[in-house]
């Protein structure tokens, strides 16, 4: 199909797809009071690994490595202060297991097995920038 001589793009077609791997195979939620989760995250068939990248939450940027054998979460960027990115005031996040086990969140990634799920959430720790 040709519209003013350019072929269409069924831009929300390709919106469903990308939020199928995200929120499908990614198993990223966004939860009522504001947390994110991650609800058993799994590579796609036939493949290996998969990484999704600069997820954007309260000014943190976090990349999700997702394996078949399990999967880990980390910080990409934001400095003490605010995102060096979007100048928004970044938060300490903490990572909460599905067995209550609370970590911080960190540059370093934080190992999770396969099959687990977590929620990311501002963490009510007293260092918390407001």
């Amino acid at each position: 199909m040709s519209v003013w001589g350019c072929r269409t793009t069924f831009i929300t077609g390709a919106g469903g797809w990308l939020q199928s791997v995200f929120a499908g195979y990614g198993g990223v939620r966004l939860t009522r009071d504001g947390a994110l989760t991650l609800k058993n995250p799994l590579p796609p068939p036939n493949c290996t690994a998969m990484r999704l990248r600069q997820i954007s939450y309260l000014g943190n940027f976090l990349t999700v490595e997702i394996r078949r054998d399990g999967w880990s979460v980390r910080l990409v960027d934001g400095s003490a202060n605010s995102n060096a990115l979007t100048g928004l005031p970044v938060a300490n996040l903490e990572l909460i297991m599905d067995d209550g086990k609370v970590r911080p969140l960190g540059h370093q990634p934080l190992e999770c097995k396969s099959g687990t799920s977590a929620t990311i959430r501002k963490s009510a720790g007293l260092n918390d920038i407001q």
